[in-house]
């Protein structure tokens, strides 16, 4: 009998799907469940799912206090080969990101220790199966890959760069890119951006954490009013993710941040540029400082003002730098003015406003380069080459770009003139971009995963501003009935791989 080990975070998705799947394949199953305290007491409780064995992620953390043990750490680190500091380092909670508590060397260590012990007991179990998303966190990352090593089958999933489409363990997939050929053709390269961007026909108008979106004030206010008055609030007392996040502190928080927004938003307004240039530039658009995608996936070029700085000194004389700012920055209050001067400062480098039609300037562009953005992939689209500095070994989501030619990786900032200068003379191939779209399209399948988290998060957490909330096991079941056409492909995706 198979054994199923589900990461189960505060999206709830992956409760959702173990229950259809049990009602489909006799396993053994069990989970972690990384959640806050309301949340805990329905774990602890529901009758919804038959599971073997639960542990809960924050019940590790009694005692940050006690000094570390750095042998039994350097010894893990020897033990699986894993650099435990450039995960736990580069988390955005023990990071300048924290806007609520500065933790120390002591309580960082305390926490990455428990964290190894706790690992290595759950893995004495021996499962066979890890169902989880694409790590976004440090410990989801050492978990995900404890489990590799020990030859677990990881099933991590996360949305393509394909229209209403998800994949599964898409870094195992990539390896076998090599042996795919297709005889399907595009006319143009029109014609695969329409191919692409189309809507599937089972795809729905909700708007998602992973796109732009404008988040309901109502549920805003709905959260605050959950949240201020919540007798039992002890989350910054029992979970280390809240250190420092009191409800004084959190509503001061909230209403500096409400300043510093409008006010970094009329310098944006005021100083960056809505429209393409009429003269050569390479295209560079700003990722979020705090996400996985660089923090995880590229834990060395977190940095990105040194990023520009390095690459304005490496373009030919005669190009620009655009460098557009990501829409959602708004949800971290954007960044700082002086920030944005001392990138508008480098000569020959402008900034480009985030609400400006990204494809104008892509399409006018000569190159992109970006850190780990989905745009590079976009750019190819358009005809453009590419450059990402994510690491080879270090990304856990690659989306792909292994298997796109004109999209150069670049380790480091020595030779990045030259390869500056060999993209800005290269021709995108048609027949390679419709290869490389159409491979991404057969490890895919069509889903409602977007979807599906919206609602989630719409439905019990008002729309994602607190996850702190009651969950009735009928309001759960309730909504596992409604959606259960949505899971279904998730659910055959997922016993297809087991």
């Amino acid at each position: 009998m198979a054994k199923l080990l589900f990461w189960i975070g505060q999206n709830l998705l992956h409760f959702g799907l173990a229950k259809f799947m049990q009602e489909k394949l006799d396993a053994e199953y069990s989970a972690i469940i990384d959640c806050t305290n309301k949340p805990k007491t329905f774990f602890e409780n529901q009758k919804i799912v038959d599971f073997k064995n639960i542990w809960f992620y924050h019940d590790q953390f009694k005692n940050l206090r006690n000094k570390p043990d750095l042998i039994y750490l350097r010894n893990f680190e020897k033990k699986y080969k894993i650099n435990l500091s450039k995960l736990v380092f580069n988390e955005r909670l023990f990071m300048d990101f924290n806007e609520f508590y500065k933790f120390s060397e002591n309580e960082i260590l305390s926490i990455l220790e428990n964290e190894c012990k706790f690992f290595e007991k759950i893995l004495e179990t021996k499962p066979d199966f890890l169902l989880m998303f694409t790590p976004f966190f440090h410990h989801e990352a050492l978990f995900f890959n404890l489990c590799k090593i020990h030859g677990i089958k990881i099933l991590d999933i996360f949305p393509s760069r394909l229209s209403s489409r998800s994949v599964i363990s898409l870094k195992e997939k990539l390896k076998k890119f090599n042996e795919f050929s297709t005889e399907q053709k595009f006319e143009s390269f029109s014609d695969i951006r329409e191919y692409v961007n189309k809507p599937s026909s089972s795809s729905k108008s909700f708007k998602t954490g992973f796109q732009t979106i404008e988040k309901s004030k109502n549920q805003l206010f709905n959260a605050g009013i959950n949240f201020f008055f919540n007798s039992n609030y002890k989350l910054h007392k029992t979970h280390y993710s809240y250190f420092g996040r009191t409800k004084f502190k959190v509503l001061t928080n909230f209403v500096i941040n409400s300043f510093r927004i409008k006010s970094r938003k009329k310098f944006i307004d005021t100083n960056f540029i809505f429209d393409v240039p009429n003269e050569k530039f390479i295209f560079y658009p700003l990722q979020l400082d705090s996400e996985s995608s660089l923090l995880i996936n590229a834990p060395f070029h977190v940095n990105q003002v040194e990023v520009i700085k390095n690459i304005r000194r490496s373009l030919p004389i005669d190009y620009k730098l655009l460098i557009k700012e990501h829409p959602n920055a708004i949800h971290r209050s954007w960044r700082k003015i002086s920030t944005y001067k001392e990138i508008m400062e480098l000569p020959g480098v402008k900034l480009v406003h985030p609400s400006a039609d990204s494809e104008s300037f892509l399409e006018k562009c000569s190159l992109l380069i970006t850190i780990n953005s989905t745009v590079a992939l976009d750019a190819l689209l358009w005809e453009k080459p590419s450059i990402i500095f994510a690491g080879k070994s270090d990304d856990y989501l690659d989306w792909g770009y292994s298997i796109f030619p004109n999209i150069k990786k670049v380790l480091t900032f020595e030779n990045l003139s030259g390869i500056i200068n060999e993209c800005l003379n290269e021709t995108i191939n048609l027949n390679d971009v419709t290869n490389s779209i159409k491979f991404l399209e057969s490890v895919s399948f069509e889903s409602s995963l977007e979807e599906l988290i919206g609602k989630i998060g719409h439905t019990f957490q008002h729309d994602d501003f607190l996850v702190d909330v009651d969950i009735s096991e009928e309001g759960m079941k309730s909504f596992l009935s409604s959606n259960e056409d949505l899971f279904s492909s998730l659910v055959s995706a997922h016993l297809a791989e087991i």
